[in-house]
């Protein structure tokens, strides 16, 4: 029992140890300890609060909008564009402003931030005017203007990577400019910068290498620059689709020397007023990822109406200098710039342009011929994934014929002239520009709403957290309370049924022990050598002895009922044969138990009740039965245990004078303490037979 008792404290510390750890826990869990939990935190706060579940679906509904659009990846390149030089007061203002030659119909402008790397933290947004204004005039000092957009009242927030679009303008105008009457302090420094500016105009950037001016401007080489500005070099990636494409472009055969002449043409099917030119740089998957990987770094751009070029002219003009377009970004050259272009003035060096705007110029065929080709690497080639040509508002190389001086095999399946315009660059399908940014301005508002509710969910989760460790701090308390609460009572129990037993214990030493003892005192009173004979006194003397040893034997029996762990099933049948053989000696016994017994544990209880029963039976038939023989059989029929004594003496009507005389209270008292039975069956004459029942203790009520 006192082992039963140790094993219930165990128990009972374990489970208090358990709940208190898992309350402390809980409750020292942070809230943003918690929302940062294992994914299956989160499926059980989605499955318990229709709050979460409605945001988490939300927030996926925005992810597959997101897979719908085109992705969007700020660059970052050297020229950062243009920065203002730096004023006195954050409140003084500044300006920068295009002259785009001349009177255009503006549709967008669109303001691109910069992104830069400050004491290694990537700042997106740098130095964007905290407050600012765009207006469109068609005079220089803006004397007369209209105002685009007005944010001079508050501050602007600041748009991080995303261009900063004004969109559906109808406006007409020469100049644009952009005043920040509220500047930037990046290191406390006030100033304003911008990586771009596109004016768009019939699905063209009408700002690209325009003429750039400004209230004062900071000039650091390969990061600042008024040029910059329109340079077409700002952290906006080039103008992709979703369809990813399966052609690199075009590639010549190689070259071992940089330095040598190879050509592309394109015949457009007929003559077109043409507006710009762009190239796009190939970036082939299957080549290392260098920008502007096979651009000609000297080249020119000749237009024609026939097809030998008998009357051509030069679009542009860089065969003397180099060019040196290393970047991934579309290289425009707008046709009112061919003259100044053809003169020999490269774009990054361009100031103020001395033969700008050019007039207008047509053509059929288009002609570039390189004279220097890439020489970062080796063997050289000349390669380019597209080459666009806009006429009022639309690629017109788009199905022209191409020719080339050479080009790899047909063994390359991603190589080939055609390839030049499929409006596709090495990587994805090629968009306008106007439907890009629209796009790209959807992202942006499916971003900010699918931040918004992944903050809102943030929030939601904590909450939930609380409340889940309020909840589980009550159910903690609680357990710890029934836990305690049921050590107390199994406490209780135990010393109950400790009492119980001792005094179950004291009645048999006192029945068994003392009767015993009390009839060696009073045969040892009656035997005196004055008053006995010597018969006398060896029939005393053989009685003392006859009761010392069942005295001897109860004390055994006793003793191996008192044993701390609990019996088999084995032995304690075992020992029914003992006693059934110590007690009978001089009669005819026949003892039957079954030859496998089942492997089952039986406790003091069970074993002290069933197995005094089965000794008082015992008893009664061999002191008061008169009986010669004895049958006695044991038998198991599931949780049943049943052991049948059949004596053949006088029966009990002549051993007893009434009532339950002989034990027989206490057997029935015994196998009640079971929940077991006791039969008796007895006629005068033909012996007895004492039945007793009960069922096997489960383990834990042994």
């Amino acid at each position: 029992m006192r082992a039963s008792l140790s094993r219930t404290f165990v128990t009972v510390r374990s489970l208090s140890s358990l709940a208190l750890t898992l309350v402390a826990m809980l409750l020292l869990a942070s809230p943003e300890q918690a929302a940062a939990q294992p994914p299956s935190i989160k499926r059980l706060a989605e499955w318990l609060s229709p709050e979460i579940q409605d945001l988490l679906w939300e927030q996926q509904s925005f992810q597959v909008r997101l897979g719908s659009l085109p992705e969007y990846v700020a660059q970052s390149y050297v020229r950062a564009g243009f920065q203002s030089e730096f004023a006195l007061k954050e409140l003084d203002p500044q300006w920068v402003q295009i002259d785009l030659g001349h009177v255009t119909e503006i549709e967008s402008i669109v303001l691109v931030p910069v992104s830069r790397v400050q004491e290694s933290v990537l700042q997106n947004g740098f130095a964007f005017p905290v407050r600012f204004r765009v207006q469109v005039a068609v005079d220089p000092l803006f004397q007369q203007s209209a105002i685009v957009a007005d944010n001079t009242a508050a501050d602007f927030p600041n748009p991080g990577k995303y261009p900063v679009q004004f969109t559906g303008l109808n406006v007409s105008g020469r100049f644009v400019r952009v005043t920040s009457t509220k500047l930037a302090t990046p290191h406390a420094r006030p100033c304003f910068a911008l990586g771009e500016l596109i004016v768009l105009s019939n699905d063209r950037n009408v700002a690209v290498w325009r003429p750039v001016t400004s209230s004062g401007a900071t000039e650091a080489e390969s990061v600042w620059s008024k040029e910059y500005l329109v340079d077409e070099q700002s952290i906006l990636p080039l103008m992709h689709g979703l369809g990813s494409s399966r052609t690199n472009g075009y590639q010549s055969l190689p070259s071992e020397s940089p330095i040598c002449d190879k050509w592309i043409e394109l015949d457009l099917k007929e003559n077109f007023t043409i507006d710009e030119i762009r190239l796009i740089p190939a970036r082939p998957i299957d080549r290392a990822d260098i920008p502007g990987w096979g651009m000609p770094e000297r080249f020119r751009i000749d237009l024609a109406t026939k097809p030998d070029f008998s009357d051509a002219i030069p679009f542009c003009d860089f065969s003397e200098v180099d060019v040196r377009h290393g970047a991934n970004h579309a290289f425009v050259l707008p046709s009112e710039l061919r003259e100044d272009f053809s003169r020999g003035d490269t774009p990054p060096s361009a100031g103020i342009r001395k033969h700008f705007p050019s007039a207008p110029v047509s053509g059929r065929y288009v002609r570039l011929v390189a004279n220097k080709l890439d020489s970062r690497v080796q063997p050289t080639y000349l390669a380019m994934a597209e080459m666009q040509v806009w006429s009022n508002g639309a690629n017109v190389a788009l199905k022209s014929d191409v020719k080339a001086s050479d080009a790899v095999g047909p063994e390359y399946t991603r190589w080939s002239p055609a390839f030049l315009v499929d409006n596709f660059s090495s990587r994805r399908q090629l968009l306008p520009i106007v439907e890009w940014l629209s796009q790209i301005e959807r992202r942006r508002i499916v971003e900010e709403r699918q931040a918004e509710v992944g903050v809102r969910l943030q929030q939601a989760l904590e909450e939930f957290w609380v409340h889940v460790q309020i909840a589980v701090a009550a159910f903690g308390s609680s357990i710890v309370l029934m836990v305690s609460a049921f050590a107390w009572r199994q406490h209780r129990r135990h010393r109950q049924q400790t009492a119980l037993l001792r005094n179950q214990i004291a009645s048999d030493l006192h029945d068994d022990i003392g009767s015993n003892l009390g009839t060696i005192a009073l045969l040892c009173q009656t035997i005196t050598p004055e008053s006995s004979s010597s018969s006398v006194l060896d029939e005393g003397l053989r009685e003392i002895r006859t009761i010392a040893l069942e005295t001897g034997d109860a004390m055994r029996d006793i003793l191996w009922l008192m044993k701390e762990s609990s019996t088999g099933l084995d032995e304690f049948v075992g020992r029914m044969r003992t006693i059934t053989n110590r007690m009978t000696q001089g009669f005819e016994v026949l003892f039957e138990s079954p030859d496998t017994l089942p492997h089952h544990t039986i406790g003091l209880v069970w074993r002290r009740n069933l197995f005094l029963s089965f000794k008082e039976t015992l008893y009664n038939a061999v002191r008061h039965s008169r009986a010669t023989s004895l049958k006695i059989k044991v038998r198991i029929d599931g949780p049943q245990f049943e052991v049948q004594v059949v004596d053949n003496g006088r029966g009990l009507a002549e051993s007893s004078s009434g009532g339950l005389g002989f034990g027989r209270g206490n057997i029935k008292r015994r196998m009640e303490m079971l929940n077991g039975t006791v039969t008796f069956e007895s006629s005068s004459g033909t012996g007895t037979t004492v039945t007793l029942r009960a069922t096997l203790p489960k383990p834990r009520d042994a």
